[in-house]
């Protein structure tokens, strides 16, 4: 595996997608991670930008998939996702943010969050229509 450093627009950008919907899922106990991104139809747009600037860590394009909700018989939705493959440079956020395969807010966020953080974690978590 090439070792790749995270630049600092990804850092910043990073530190808040996971303060919202974005996951990090590991399968090697927590040497190597992946970034897992999900969005709605409607925020086709945003998703699309954000694998913009994580592409360098992708091998495909995001996915569009279709789901039921069980509650709701006969209505369909649609979701968009993309994975980054698994890097070693996503296990120092993997162990801030996760504690076994709980999410949290780590305790020094005060260190990492960036105006830029706090844009993404509004538009990732925060923005209703």
């Amino acid at each position: 595996m090439t070792k790749t450093k995270l630049n600092t627009l990804q850092c910043e950008i990073l530190v808040g997608i996971l303060l919202g919907d974005a996951s990090l899922q590991t399968e090697s106990n927590g040497k190597t991670y992946r970034l897992r991104i999900s969005q709605s139809e409607e925020h086709k747009d945003y998703l699309f930008h954000l694998y913009d600037i994580f592409k360098n860590l992708t091998t495909s394009p995001p996915i569009r998939y279709e789901f039921g909700d069980p509650r709701k018989p006969g209505k369909r939705y649609f979701r968009w996702s993309f994975s980054t493959t698994q890097q070693a440079c996503f296990r120092f956020y993997g162990q801030q943010f996760y504690d076994g395969n709980r999410k949290k807010v780590p305790r020094l966020i005060h260190k990492w969050l960036q105006p830029r953080s706090i844009a993404y974690w509004y538009m990732d978590d925060g923005a209703q229509k």
